[in-house]
C-alpha cells in the first residue's frame, strides 16, 4: 500500500482498458516475448503455435547447417541471414551467401524479400522494419512457413522427377536384358546345332592346332625375355665402364686443378719477388740468384 501526501494509505489503481480497447502500456507484451512465442502470463500463445515455431526452427537449422549459421529460435530469423541461407540452398548461383554483403540488416531483409518473390514466388507482404521489430509475430511465422512449404515442394518435385527418370531407366535396362537373353538363347541354339554337325576328329585337330600355336607364342615370348636379359647385362657392363671413366676423369680434373692453383700461386710469388727485386736493385742489391734457387726448390 502506498501513502499519499496526507499520510493515509491508498490502494493502487486497477488497470482499465482504454477507450479504444487497447491495453495499458505496462500490460502490452514486448516484441521479444511475442517473437519467442510467449506473451507473458496474461496472453499465452497456443501450444500449436509454439510447436510450429519449433518445427520451423528445427527445419531451418537443418537446411543452413553447412553455411555456419546458428538457428536457436525464431529470433535467429530477425536479421534475414537465415532466409538468405535458405535462398542460397535453392539457387546458389544467383544467391551467393558468402559473398553477399550483410552489413546493413534492413537492406539485407529488403533484398531477401525481393529474391524470395522472384525465386520461390513468395509474395512480399511484410516490410523489413516490421520483420526486424517483430510487430506481427504470426505474420512473420506465416512468411517463414511459406519458405518451408515452397522449398519442401520443390524438393518433392525434384525427387519425384528423379524417381520417374530412374523408373524409366530401369524399364529400359529390363528391355535390354530381355533382348540380350533372347540373343543369348538364339546363339546357344546355333552352337548346339553346329556342334552336332562337326566331327569329333575335326574338333581334336582344331584344338591341337591351337595348342601348337600357343606353344610357339610362348617360346617366342621366352626368347624375347632371354634377349632382353642379355641386353640388360650388356647395358649394366657399359654403365659400370662409364662410371669408372667418369671417376678417372673427375680425378684427373682434380689433379689438374690442384696443379693449376699451385702454378698460379707460384706465379704470384714470382711477381711479388720480382717487384721486391726491382726495389732492391734500386738500392744496389741483386735478387735473381735467390729467385732461381726458390724456383728450383718449388718445382723439384
Amino acid at each position: 500500500m502506498d501513502k499519499n501526501p496526507s499520510g493515509t494509505s491508498q490502494a493502487p489503481e486497477p488497470h482499465f482498458l482504454l477507450s479504444s480497447g487497447a491495453l495499458p502500456v505496462d500490460l502490452i507484451p514486448t516484441p521479444l516475448q511475442k517473437f519467442n512465442g510467449l506473451s507473458g502470463d496474461l496472453f499465452p500463445l497456443a501450444d500449436s503455435t509454439k510447436k510450429k515455431n519449433d518445427e520451423l526452427v528445427s527445419w531451418a537449422r537443418t537446411q543452413v547447417s553447412t553455411l555456419g549459421l546458428e538457428v536457436k529460435d525464431m529470433n535467429s530469423f530477425a536479421n534475414g541471414e537465415v532466409l538468405l541461407g535458405l535462398l542460397h540452398k535453392v539457387d546458389p548461383v544467383r544467391v551467393n551467401f558468402k559473398k553477399f554483403d550483410k552489413t546493413n540488416t534492413l537492406k539485407t531483409l529488403s533484398t531477401v524479400f525481393k529474391l524470395a518473390e522472384e525465386i520461390l514466388g513468395i509474395p512480399n507482404l511484410i516490410q523489413p522494419t516490421e520483420f526486424l521489430q517483430n510487430t506481427d509475430p504470426r505474420a512473420i511465422m506465416m512468411y517463414i512457413s511459406m519458405f518451408k512449404m515452397k522449398i519442401d515442394a520443390d524438393h518433392m518435385s525434384t525427387t519425384q522427377a528423379q524417381i520417374e527418370s530412374l523408373s524409366k531407366l530401369v524399364l529400359e535396362c529390363a528391355s535390354d536384358v530381355e533382348d540380350a537373353t533372347e540373343q543369348f538363347s538364339s546363339d546357344c541354339t546355333k552352337l548346339r546345332s553346329l556342334a552336332a554337325t562337326v566331327d569329333v576328329g575335326e574338333k581334336e585337330q582344331y584344338f591341337a592346332k591351337r595348342v601348337t600355336l600357343m606353344d610357339s607364342m610362348i617360346r617366342e615370348a621366352l626368347d624375347m625375355v632371354e634377349d632382353l636379359e642379355e641386353r640388360n647385362g650388356l647395358l649394366a657392363k657399359e654403365n659400370k665402364l662409364l662410371s669408372e671413366q667418369l671417376f678417372l676423369a673427375k680425378s684427373a680434373y682434380a689433379e689438374e686443378k690442384v696443379k693449376r692453383e699451385h702454378f698460379e700461386n707460384l706465379t704470384q710469388v714470382e711477381q711479388v719477388l720480382t717487384a721486391l727485386g726491382e726495389d732492391l736493385d734500386e738500392e744496389g742489391h741483386n735478387l735473381e740468384y735467390y729467385i732461381s734457387l726458390f724456383k728450383q726448390e718449388a718445382f723439384s
